[in-house]
């Protein structure tokens, strides 16, 4: 593929735990934060058992309808993961330095793709539950396929319109079909979303069930540890024992000895059932003895309340185990062998996300954050072991074809951001097959870590989530630190002889080629291999000349804000073109207009209504042509090629300026502001972009 034909990732957009935006994400997670939280936002702590330390949105309720055009009775029962793709992807639109208007280089009723990876829409359970509740708008506000399809609605975009369901790897294999969409001339740009919004605590029973949830509240990803070393485990108060339904097991799995698991912080997991070749297997000689004062079958009120006390913990050899008879157990015995099962990364937590991205070909970029260079998917197929447990074998084929097809040896990729999401079998065989393919001949240790430990696991977003880490990262040439990370899971001697090495504090790092592993937990397996956009920045400004900034946006407040944030930036002409390529034409909405004076003595900006009235912050002492022939004044102080390297910009800015404040409606065709700078380099740089 040609150079000008790579696919690029231009825009980008997003909500993320505790962060309203890209850039307030980007702070926390360089910063170490430990964006899951514990309290009542979603459901009632404690309820069903279920763990209410989860990563959750600021908010999901806030919609602007009218902007989008959807009517009120439509959007009060509309899916919040439907309304906040169709904001984020407006927004990587715009990050991309595209408008969506009526105009010729506007990508409305373009062949643009959407895709988006969405497994539940538990909306739909609330507003389809009651025959009361149906009024005709919620199988159109909670359908799956309205997910992508509002969007290209919303946006009139007319490429292809599908929503993605693989579990957790919804999202990246969204990118991987837009990917090939660009590719095969199905479409000339796409959106890609990743989107998971957590509001039925029933759905959290059900991975609860089948032991995909971490008891502990954290995500320690490849960590031997898993108890909260704030906390740690307390051996002398009693602890709860698990719901009796877990003692149920069928026969034909052989058990030869029931166990309860110490989950460290106050929790005691019975009832995992222990086959010969999980004894085997775990070569387990240090076993820890609890006394059962409840039957948990039939004391406790169901065995919810019965209660175990740890006695001693003292060595015995497996022959000393005690056998328990196969299928259910009717009451435990006062005395129960327990082995101290070595709980590496005891599961995930839930969290919520929505990450877009907008991908076109390199040669109608205005920036590009990285070049994909392939994308692949498969399937396990038949697993012995069952279908959630995921296909080592088919993950290595699949990394195998992505580096054959790209052309690159997986020894020149620099970083690997795992799909580590904390569940010990997955992890550990997760990281030999990384470290089977990746660290052959390598000079260097290869960087490997995971996004979830930071945020938890976004499941059907998480994919683009852990790629919009690696953009990010990409950006700041660093890599942010995996959390709740002690000392390397067991069990991979390439952690051991220093092959592999996680990143748990933050490493500089030079971007070059990064991958981003996938898989859910239903078998579908993704991979994806980067390249930073090494094109070097043009950061070379004219200094001493004034330069005229304009804004546009929904309310006075928003065009304010930025406005101010754009001022407190180090100049920066590319972005300063990029973001008169988005507002110098009508934006249909933007009722407020604005321009900042960036280089003046004093910060000068003005806010206007276009309905008519006009806000000062504060009210300008002179009149806009005035600071212009300020402006050329000092640029004639100095070599006269400085005057005709800014003229453009400037002039550019005084239609802008003028149509701002309701002088001019005519727009400059001097200068195109097309982002780019004097040579059409694509830019680079998102110092700034993700404004209110």
């Amino acid at each position: 593929m040609e150079t000008d034909d790579r696919i690029v990732i231009s825009g980008i957009a997003g909500r993320l735990p505790e962060s309203s935006n890209v850039e307030e994400f980007s702070e926390q997670l360089f910063s170490g934060v430990d964006l899951v939280t514990e309290d009542g936002r979603r459901w009632t702590p404690g309820l069903y058992g279920v763990t209410s330390r989860t990563g959750k949105l600021k908010t999901v309720s806030q919609f602007d309808a009218s902007f989008f055009g959807v009517h009120s009775k439509q959007v009060d029962v509309m899916d919040p993961q439907t309304r906040m793709v169709v904001e984020t992807s407006y927004e990587s639109i715009v990050d991309a330095g595209k408008i969506n208007m009526n105009q010729p280089q506007s990508i409305r009723g373009s062949r643009t793709g959407v895709f988006v990876g969405v497994s539940e829409t538990e909306s739909i359970d609330y507003w389809c539950s009651t025959q009361e509740r149906v009024n005709g708008y919620g199988l159109v506000g909670c359908c799956r396929a309205m997910v992508a399809n509002r969007v290209s609605y919303s946006l009139d975009l007319r490429g292809p319109s599908y929503s993605v369901s693989c579990a957790c790897s919804s999202g990246i294999i969204a990118l991987q079909q837009a990917f090939y969409a660009i590719q095969t001339d199905e479409c000339d740009a796409a959106i890609v979303a990743g989107v998971n919004v957590c509001l039925n605590p029933v759905r959290s029973l059900e991975y609860q069930k089948v032991n995909k949830l971490s008891p502990s509240g954290f995500c320690k990803v490849f960590d031997e540890s898993c108890f909260d070393p704030q906390l740690g485990p307390n051996p002398s108060k009693p602890l709860k024992l698990g719901r009796a339904s877990q003692l149920y097991m069928p026969t034909s799995l052989g058990v030869v000895g029931w166990c309860a698991a110490d989950l460290g912080c106050g929790r005691l997991r019975v009832g995992i059932p222990v086959s010969e070749e999980i004894w085997a297997a775990l070569n387990i000689e240090v076993f820890r003895v609890f006394h059962i004062t409840e039957s948990p079958l039939h004391g406790g009120g169901g065995g919810g309340g019965s209660v175990a006390e740890r006695l001693d913990c003292s060595p015995v050899t497996k022959a000393n185990r005690v056998r328990s008879p196969a299928g259910p157990i009717p009451a435990f015995r006062k005395w129960e062998w327990c082995p101290a099962m070595p709980l590496v990364g005891d599961g995930y937590v839930q969290s919520e996300a929505i990450v877009t991205i907008f991908i076109q070909r390199s040669f109608n970029a205005k920036r590009s954050y990285a070049t994909i260079l392939s994308a692949r998917t498969n399937a396990d197929g038949y697993k012995i072991e069952g279908i959630i447990s995921p296909s080592v074998e088919m993950q290595k084929k699949l990394i195998r074809e992505v580096y054959s097809e790209a052309g690159i040896k997986p020894a020149e990729v620099s970083y690997v951001e795992a799909n580590g999401t904390g569940v010990k079998k997955d992890d550990r065989e997760e990281a030999n097959a990384i470290a089977e393919i990746f660290c052959a001949n390598r000079s260097s240790p290869l960087l490997v870590g995971s996004v979830k430990s930071n945020v938890g696991h976004t499941e059907s977003a998480s994919g683009l989530t852990a790629l919009l880490k690696v953009l990010l990262s990409m950006e700041k040439e660093t890599l942010p630190p995996n959390l709740h990370f002690h000392k390397p899971i067991s069990g991979v001697p390439a952690f051991v002889d220093g092959r592999l090495k996680v990143v748990d504090k933050l490493t500089s790092w030079n971007g070059g080629l990064a991958a981003i592993n996938s898989f859910g937990f239903g078998g579908s397996n993704v991979h994806v291999l980067l390249e930073r956009n090494s094109k070097s920045k043009n950061t070379k400004s004219v200094e001493n000349v004034m330069r005229i900034v304009t804004f546009s946006g929904r309310t006075e407040q928003g065009v304010c804000r930025s406005l101010e944030k754009i001022e407190k930036m180090p100049v920066n002409d590319e972005f300063i073109n990029l973001l008169h390529s988005v507002h110098r034409t009508n934006i249909p909405g933007h009722n407020y207009r604005g321009f900042a004076l960036l280089g003046a003595a004093a910060a000068t900006k003005e806010v206007s209504s276009v309905l008519g009235h006009r806000c000062q912050v504060p009210a300008p002492t002179t009149t806009i042509l005035d600071y212009l022939i300020s402006g050329r004044d000092i640029a004639s102080q100095h070599d006269d090629s400085h005057i005709s390297h800014t003229a453009p910009l400037l002039d550019s800015g005084v239609h802008d300026a003028e149509s701002t404040v309701g002088r001019s409606s005519s727009v400059c065709s001097r200068s195109e502001g097309n982002g780019s700078n004097d040579e059409g380099d694509v830019i680079g740089d998102s110092a700034a972009n993700h404004l209110d």
